[in-house]
């Protein structure tokens, strides 16, 4: 999610007009990666930019290993971060299998409907006087009052 990424519409007052900000300048781009076992989030992780090989190692490594036991399975998209030999490689070396999920079947990834509550989430819990704050912050509370995680 970048930090323009708010509701198009607000609530004010009766009779009161609802002004908001919008900045004009590029946004900040916020990654949220996380992992989901059954219903619990696990292995949360935010980054400012974008996702590619190098983030998807440092997450693999830092924060998801760390969660796993040997014996468990680790599904993934086909995003081609994903695919990079180190994460495999980190993955097998942790105990546990790696899958892929068939091309373009977010409705197979039970994650992919965590993430759009997330963000409505975070738009409805800004207000005007946040409204120019990049929302990670926001996220990271988000997460921690809606989901349990480790």
């Amino acid at each position: 999610m970048d930090d323009t990424e708010r509701y198009a519409y607000g609530h004010s007052a009766k009779g009161k007009r609802c002004y908001a900000e919008k900045p004009g300048k590029k946004s900040i781009r916020i990654n949220f990666i996380g992992g989901l076992r059954g219903k619990q989030f696990m292995a949360p992780m935010m980054v400012e930019g974008y996702c590619n090989a190098n983030v998807c190692q440092a997450y693999i490594d830092q924060c998801l290993i760390p969660c796993l036991s040997p014996g468990e399975t680790v599904i993934m998209d086909n995003a081609s971060f994903h695919k990079s030999k180190g994460v495999k490689e980190a993955i097998e070396d942790a105990g546990c299998h790696l899958l892929f999920l068939p091309p373009y079947s977010p409705d197979l990834n039970p994650i992919e409907h965590v993430w759009s509550p997330l963000k409505n989430r975070v738009r409805m819990k800004l207000d005007q006087d946040e409204i120019n704050r990049p929302p990670s912050s926001e996220v990271q509370h988000s997460v921690e009052s809606s989901y349990s995680y480790r």
